[in-house]
């Protein structure tokens, strides 16, 4: 008969059930635990093989002991490589560099001087620099206290005044009337952003913002939602939610007339006031309009407008709810040397825009040129735009 052991049962540890979550827990614990004592052991080795490379010298001793300890020596550096390698290539970045001393890394050195930092990081964009506050707390120290990169990040107003918009692509840019534009950044976790340049006839240049958001409101950090919507900052933006802009677009409401709602006095510049609706709601900040301020009035607008009785019916949900999909609009005024106000020779979209005759894609800038011609060389006492009206 043979006899069962029953000690190998008795060493086992009361470990959980594999298929528990206790288990995957427990599991990556450990896995976490050995890989930082293989490290810890891996940084121990990269020492000795230091310190036996600096005993060996560059030249070997005139005995047989010296060519025997340089040829070991070499194949310590190389065991100590392929083991530093394997470890940077399949372990965990932060558990790879918890082995390194504060001042052995170079890019450490560099790191600590904050001039230096400041100028590396200048280069770098909004999205790089978010980025690397996670990365490193020297650098997010760095970006916390400068006030050049606090404006990269649009934290603060810009000092310069220029018109700028960070939440527009890079590529695929446009140009309408002296603006480059891009198109909005998709997916990107920001509001999807769409800005136009006006030049009135005085010279008087002004800068339209509108903000849309997709159907679900983003949920992003606090270092975005303090984010200014542009440079030069918006203090004011109107409020336009989509429901109750169903009957001034021309359709008549459902049941009865529909009251004229109460709207508020909207100082968002002459211009807006002359080419949009009053908003039913005002944004407003001294400090400038943030992202983060756009998203609590979309959602604030969201709740007070689910039960809109004057929205179209293709609006209402299954459950008798409205979407409701607000937008927001406002003007900056832009300064006089600004590279945004300079005309443009793009045709003209509002009867507002100024733009050359002469210089102008319309058709009739066409004939108007080819009356001009025929005067030789001088412009003629009328033009064929003129004349049509």
């Amino acid at each position: 008969m043979v006899r069962k052991d029953h000690s190998r049962d008795n060493d086992k540890l009361p470990l959980p059930r594999p298929t528990g979550v206790a288990w995957h827990r427990s599991s990556r614990l450990h896995q976490t635990q050995t890989i930082r004592l293989a490290l810890n052991f891996q940084r121990q080795l990269e020492n000795a093989v230091q310190d036996v490379v600096r005993l060996a010298g560059p030249t070997p001793p005139v005995d047989g002991t010296g060519a025997e300890m340089q040829q070991l020596s070499n194949e310590l550096t190389d065991s100590s490589s392929g083991l530093h390698d394997f470890f940077s290539d399949f372990a965990s970045t932060a558990l790879h560099n918890e082995r390194r001393s504060d001042g052995s890394c170079p890019a450490r050195r560099v790191f600590d001087l904050p001039e230096v930092l400041e100028q590396i990081l200048g280069y770098l964009g909004t999205f790089e620099l978010l980025r690397a506050m996670e990365v490193d707390r020297t650098m997010y120290q760095a970006i916390e206290s400068s006030p050049l990169l606090q404006e990269r990040l649009r934290l603060r107003p810009s000092l310069s005044g220029y018109w700028e918009n960070p939440f527009l692509a890079s590529s695929n840019r446009l140009r309408e009337r002296g603006l480059d534009r891009g198109r909005p950044l998709p997916s990107s976790g920001f509001p999807g952003f769409a800005c136009r340049i006006y030049t009135t006839a005085e010279g008087t240049g002004f800068a339209g913002v509108t903000a849309k958001f997709p159907h679900e409101i983003p949920r992003i950090g606090k270092r975005c939602r303090a984010m200014l919507v542009c440079q030069p900052p918006v203090y004011t933006m109107g409020v336009y939610p989509t429901c109750c802009m169903y009957n001034p677009y021309g359709f008549a409401p459902r049941d009865g007339e529909r009251p004229e709602p109460a709207r508020k006095d909207f100082a968002g510049g002459r211009l807006i006031q002359e080419v949009a609706d009053p908003p039913f709601d005002v944004v407003t900040s001294d400090r400038g309009v943030t992202v983060g301020d756009l998203c609590d009035m979309a959602v604030k607008t969201r709740k007070l407008h689910e039960k809109c009785p004057w929205a179209p019916p293709a609006a209402h949900t299954d459950e008798g709810d409205v979407f409701v999909n607000a937008s927001f609009g406002g003007a900056v005024k832009l300064q006089a040397d600004d590279p945004a106000v300079k005309l443009n020779d793009v045709a003209p979209v509002l009867p507002r825009d100024y733009v050359d005759p002469f210089s102008s894609t319309r058709p009739f800038g066409i004939l108007d040129r080819y009356v001009a011609a025929k005067g030789r060389g001088k412009q003629a006492p009328w033009t064929y735009s003129e004349v049509l009206i």
